[in-house]
């Protein structure tokens, strides 16, 4: 006799064999007992778990010649062995894929009117009736609907939804779940005692869980490592026929991951790799081991939801034990991302290996409500010491061993230390925080970093400063102590605040822009001392570009002044025109000047277009009349990368970028700082500097040609000059 293979010798014959499939089972077999047999059913589920064996099973129940129909089939009457040997004229087996056409169901319809030949009913079985074609369906309505006494259609199929509404109205539904691990595992090991097989149960359980909760793809597993290591098999021997990754190697990686321990992690992959098995496979196996960590951390019932043995829950709930659930969850977010580049790279080993990088810093975010107490414990703490560490104010002179200076040693209480006695200040705030609003400037020797106020330290040896550590204590420099916050205030690392504006922005201005030369990036000596009354910045009315006022004029500058210097000017004018002008001034490039053509530029197409609108107005013929003399007119040009001068944006741009990395090294060696970050256990990921950073204005050209630093005299001097008049 030839060999049948395990998953058809082994195939159910009665509706308590059949595992895993209880609500199903016993709905069919109690509506034989009470005579309520549907004429049309639906089995649906996934592949392997039990559908085809249900609906053969039914045909035996309904057409079993000793009492029947019954909900337990003989076995050994004719009509039962002729179903069990697939040669019953009564029970019709119809493969959807291939029989899908109307033709086909018209030949059913013909047949289904002839009575069984044998049994009480003739049984229809149509497997993958998801195939059929909609005029086959819309063909088969009829009789589906209104069939002969004798007829019972049983349909199978995995995918429900695409089978149409007016057939699942028709038929009675049931739905094969997958079968649970456990359960596959005991019915391998009766199949294994039968077969006179010896498997560990964790060799079964690595079978069952390849087979995906189908019995059948669980049974031809079991048959292939038969095939291969004979009728005594390993649970390594199991795992390597079936290609599986050892889960010794999953757990060091996984070990390895939330200890933060690279090597444990890149020593698993190469054994993975050099073992040959599929990486992606072992980024899956990875992503069932995060997720089975992290339902041992969120429940203690986790062992109703993981099917894996009970020695792993075990190992998994001491390595989680000390692990917060979101450092699990973090770790298959990164993962999930690795295994889809793992699936589709050309070298997926190393993209899992320099994954690694990412696994192995993962940490536990700190609440946001701790960060801030912590701050504001500490802003307590440094206030307390900061104001008996506080410097002597250096116009009084005060220091260690000055009258006044050092540290009162009849103070009872060296945590609690008032105001200095010497050197105060002379406008009556005796050592106390500066008034709110006041920029925290550093005193000779100071240096503020990032919105912190810095202050050297220059007290000689032996003078007690409040700082974290001992260390620090001799080596820091200390903070200056800061104004309590209001009420309503949270502190913000790395911001400082501002000084208060002192006058309003002008109304009819489109946007605030009273910042000093200096913050504009001009030098102030290329104005005169009378201020901007006269040159018409400060002029509400400069809104409209169409206006005509003789007072709306561009500034005055030097006969040295460069292209570059006097392109600048000519921008920073137009900008307090209101924002229209905005593109203008931010976006400009200055190309050539070729009188009587100014040559300007703009990086993209847009920009282009939308100041070509503006390029004949009355104030750029103005702006350019007067800051290039010569020129009348203006012509824009698109200007790629690298072509003509920086814009303002570009300019600021850069200059900001230079101030963070600045502030950035200066921080990062800064003892203080170093001493703030271990104490709050946090890292800097981010510097923001605590004044507005703009560009430095272009160099100016003096009478002999050479560079200079600024405007070397007043502008209105030549024409004082010209005047007789003395030059101030």
């Amino acid at each position: 006799m030839s060999y049948v293979a395990i998953a058809r010798k082994w195939r159910p014959r009665t509706f308590e064999e059949i595992a895993g499939q209880t609500h199903v089972t016993r709905t069919l077999a109690n509506a034989i007992k009470l005579d309520r047999i549907h004429h049309a059913f639906l089995f649906t589920g996934a592949r392997g778990v039990g559908k085809t064996t249900a609906a053969r099973t039914l045909a035996r129940c309904l057409n079993c010649e000793q009492d029947g129909p019954r909900p337990d089939p003989c076995g050994e009457c004719g009509c039962c062995q002729a179903i069990l040997a697939g040669n019953s004229p009564d029970v019709i087996e119809i493969d959807g894929a291939s029989n899908n056409s109307v033709e086909d169901v018209r030949d059913l319809r013909e047949s289904v009117r002839y009575m069984p030949q044998r049994g009480r009913f003739k049984v229809y079985i149509v497997d993958e009736v998801h195939m059929l074609s909609r005029g086959a369906f819309n063909a088969l309505l009829k009789t589906l609907e209104e069939p002969p006494a004798h007829v019972v259609f049983i349909f199978a199929t995995t995918e429900p939804q695409k089978i149409p509404d007016t057939i699942l109205s028709r038929v009675q539904r049931f739905d094969f779940k997958r079968i649970p691990q456990q359960v596959v595992v005991d019915y391998l090991s009766k199949i294994c005692a039968a077969e006179g097989v010896k498997i560990p149960e964790d060799g079964l359980r690595l079978i069952a869980r390849a087979g995906e909760g189908s019995m059948r793809d669980s049974q031809s597993l079991l048959d292939q490592v038969i095939s291969f290591a004979g009728d005594d098999a390993t649970t390594e021997q199991v795992a390597e026929i079936l290609g599986l990754v050892d889960r010794k190697l999953l757990y060091e990686m996984l070990e390895g991951m939330v200890r933060g321990q690279a090597d444990r992690c890149l020593s698993a992959i190469d054994q993975v790799y050099g073992y040959g098995y599929d990486l992606s496979e072992f980024t899956a196996e990875l992503l069932e081991l995060l997720r089975n960590a992290t339902l041992v951390t969120l429940s203690q019932q986790s062992h109703r939801w993981l099917d894996v043995p009970g020695e792993e829950v075990e190992r998994l709930t001491g390595l989680a034990k000390d692990v917060p659930p979101e450092v699990f969850v973090r770790s298959f977010d990164v993962m999930l991302d690795v295994h889809e580049q793992v699936a589709r790279a050309p070298r997926p080993r190393l993209v899992l290996e320099m994954a690694v990088a990412r696994l192995v810093s993962i940490r536990p975010a700190r609440p946001l409500d701790q960060v801030v107490r912590q701050l504001h414990d500490l802003e307590r703490r440094m206030r307390q010491g900061g104001a008996a560490a506080r410097p002597r104010d250096h116009r009084s002179g005060g220091r260690s061993g000055a009258p006044g200076g050092g540290r009162d040693d009849a103070d009872p209480e060296p945590g609690r230390r008032g105001p200095p006695q010497g050197g105060g200040d002379q406008g009556g705030n005796h050592g106390g925080p500066p008034p709110r609003g006041t920029p925290m400037a550093s005193s000779h020797g100071g240096a503020s970093h990032g919105g912190l106020a810095l202050v050297r330290d220059s007290a000689p040896a032996g003078v007690t400063r409040a700082a974290p550590s001992a260390e620090v204590r001799r080596s820091a420099p200390p903070l200056r102590e800061v104004p309590p916050p209001l009420d309503d205030e949270l502190p913000t690392a790395g911001h400082a605040s501002l000084p208060p504006e002192s006058d309003p922005a002008p109304l009819g201005r489109s946007r605030p822009d009273d910042r000093s030369f200096d913050d504009r990036g001009f030098d102030d000596r290329s104005f005169d001392d009378r201020g901007f009354d006269d040159g018409g910045f400060d002029d509400p009315g400069l809104g409209d570009s169409g206006l005509d006022g003789a007072d709306d004029r561009p500034p005055l500058l030097a006969p040295g002044a460069t292209e570059e210097h006097r392109f600048r000017a000519f921008t920073q004018w137009l900008a307090h025109g209101g924002m229209e002008w905005d593109l203008w001034a931010q976006d400009a490039v200055l190309l050539s000047v070729e009188p009587p053509v100014l040559r300007v530029g703009f990086r993209h197409e847009f920009q282009e277009r939308q100041a070509a609108r503006k390029a004949h107005s009355k104030r750029i013929k103005r702006g350019v009349e007067d800051c290039f003399p010569g020129c009348s007119a203006v012509s824009v040009e698109p200007a790629g990368p690298g072509a003509g001068s920086q814009s303002q944006r570009e300019a600021d741009r850069a200059a900001y970028e230079a101030r963070v990395a600045e502030l950035e090294r200066d921080m990062a060696v800064h003892p203080l700082i170093a001493a703030l970050r271990d104490r709050l256990g946090a890292e800097v990921t981010g510097v923001v500097p605590d004044t507005v950073v703009r560009a430095p204005p272009p160099p100016l050209l003096d009478d002999e040609g050479a560079e200079d630093d600024g405007l070397s005299a007043d502008p209105l001097a030549h024409d004082a000059a010209d005047a007789g008049e003395e030059e101030p």
